[in-house]
Order: structure tokens, then sequence, then C-alpha cells
């Protein structure tokens, strides 16, 4: 008898962790992506895709960069978004749900003739943190500038080119449209006089989720991927004005 119960209580605990209704995962902050109040373009895909899977979330945030080694390090965390596929999240990949238009941004008055790479040379560039790894070209270019850094603020990247204390940033092109309207309506930097002028010299970057248990990854793509065929995902997109005509301010 004692032998059985142990059976039944073994199969009880099973059976409550492969039903578990709320799948915990890990982002980082980002305007029109996910920010601090969960409330986005990427967030509203995933609750989508995961009420097809019949499933929930709740989603942690941390500044970019750190999104990755904070799900690799903690078993609490089922999945991470807003992975790239050359990054190194443990896991089972799905296919892509979110785009990045990354490019060059400059103030047109100052450096009209920025066209690609090659035209940074002797400028101050900065950045996103990890671009050099991600942005396919960049590293090889680095040593022709004048000075390289990246930053996991992006706010602040943003800031800094609207106080001319940076010639160029490396950026995504709608994360750059949300905070250069941001700092325009709550400082006094002018901009009257500037036209900021989005390069796009990149092939856009995919972005990923990375699931610990393949049975989410799969029922997670397959959900995914009938949205798409049904233009839902466009639908959603459409909602936030992401597309390509935020070039410029």
């Amino acid at each position: 008898m004692k032998m059985f119960k142990l059976s039944v209580t073994f199969f009880i605990v099973v059976l409550q962790v492969y039903s578990k209704d709320t799948l915990n995962g890990v982002s980082f902050h980002s305007p029109n992506f996910i920010d601090k109040n969960l409330k986005s373009l990427e967030i509203t895909v995933l609750e989508s895709v995961f009420q097809c899977m019949g499933k929930k979330m709740s989603i942690e945030t941390v500044p970019f960069g750190r999104h990755i080694d904070k799900y690799n390090s903690s078993d609490k965390f089922d999945f991470v978004t807003s992975a790239p596929a050359s990054s190194k999240a443990k896991g089972y990949k799905t296919i892509s749900h979110s785009n990045y238009y990354n490019g060059i941004v400059v103030d047109t008055t100052k450096f009209n003739n920025v066209k690609s790479l090659d035209d940074l040379e002797d400028l101050i560039v900065i950045g996103f943190q990890d671009a050099s790894k991600i942005l396919p070209g960049l590293k090889k270019k680095i040593p022709l500038m004048a000075k390289y850094k990246e930053t996991v603020n992006q706010e602040s990247q943003v800031r800094l080119l609207l106080n001319n204390r940076t010639d160029a940033i490396i950026i995504d092109s709608v994360i750059f449209y949300n905070y250069a309207n941001k700092l325009k309506l709550s400082t006094n930097v002018d901009t009257k006089k500037k036209r900021y002028q989005f390069i796009d010299v990149f092939p856009t970057t995919k972005y990923h989720l990375y699931f610990r248990d393949i049975k989410n990854q799969k029922s997670f793509d397959s959900c995914l991927n009938n949205m798409y065929k049904a233009g839902k995902i466009e639908k959603i997109r459409n909602q936030y004005f992401i597309n390509k005509l935020y070039r410029t301010i």
C-alpha cells in the first residue's frame, strides 16, 4: 500500500508541472516593443499567440542585453523573448515574431552625405548594446571611426544625438522615433532647424523566442504561422504604425 501511495503522489506532481497555464518569460524594456508598463506591439502579438496556445504569460523586463543572461541563469523562466538568432539562449528557437529595422541616424544639417557604413569614417558613433555582434559589417568599420562605443540605455543614446554630443547613432528606426519624440516633448532640445535622417543600411534583424520545453516551442510556431497566413499579425502591426514610413523627424 505504501508503494502505491508514492506512485500516485508522483503522478499528481508531474501532472501539475506539465499542465501549467501561465508561462514565465523575460524580455527587455523597449518602446513600441516592450516598455516598463508591458503595453506594446510585442506584448499584443505575444498575448494573441499565447491565447491560441491555450496559455497565459507573465513577463519580467530588464535592461537590453541582460534578458538572455537572466533567462539562461534561472530555471524559473520558461522562455525569453526578443532574442536574435545569433544569441546563446538555451532551449528551442521559434520562428520570428518581430522585426527590428536598424540603421544610422544623423543630423543632416551637419552630415548630409551619410549613405553607408563607409561614410562614418572619422565620426563619433554610439551603437546599442551588442550592435557590433548582431549587425553585419559593423565590426569591421569601427577602426575607421573617430570613436565608437555601445550603450544599454537607448534613450540616452538618442539624447546624446539631439544634444550634439555624438555625430551618429546606430539604432532601430521605431525606437529612435519614439525616444526622439518623447525627448522633444519633455526637454528644451532645439529641433526646429534640424532634420534627423534614418539611413537604412542593415538587413532586417529578426527576433525570436526561446522555450525550454520543445512542446511549447512547437505550439507557439504553429499558432504564429497560422496567424501570419491569416493576416492577423499584419493587422496588429498596423495598430502600432510599424512600417517603413518612420524614417525622419
